[in-house]
């Protein structure tokens, strides 16, 4: 995902390091409060592609959110359910993995001042894969 660009409403192109400075600047607005990251990717097969939309989403817990999507493309309708559920958590492990490499410490050391004063502010890296039903119609 490091070599993706995201975006959101507000920007188009954001690298990864990009995406990471957004992240620690709405955190450095308010770092007293409690966040949680979560990271999710889900999938449309259409005739001969499909495609993976990954979103990271920054939750300040009860005031508000900042997030933003990447898209991969595969070049052919992955038909399996069982291949897009393997592709689509692949695609959300990868960006957790690019978070926890260092970006991660970077945002826990906006928070733990206020945590180390006793505020009990919590920070949670919360991978969420979203299974739907695939429906199967008989010729």
């Amino acid at each position: 995902m490091s070599d993706s660009f995201f975006y959101n409403l507000s920007e188009d192109h954001l690298a990864f390091s990009d995406v990471v400075m957004r992240m620690k600047d709405f955190i450095r607005k308010d770092p007293r409060s409690a966040y949680v990251l979560s990271i999710g990717t889900d999938s449309q097969v259409n005739q001969n592609v499909t495609t993976f939309m990954t979103a990271i989403h920054l939750h300040r817990i009860g005031k508000g959110a900042w997030g933003c999507l990447t898209q991969q493309v595969i070049e052919r309708a992955v038909q399996s359910l069982r291949e897009k559920i393997s592709l689509e958590t692949a695609f959300s492990q990868k960006v957790c993995a690019d978070i926890l490499e260092g970006p991660l410490t970077e945002l826990m050391d906006l928070l733990l001042p206020f945590a180390e004063e006793g505020k009990g502010q919590t920070f949670v890296l919360k991978p969420i894969w979203i299974l739907k039903k695939k429906e199967v119609r008989k010729s």
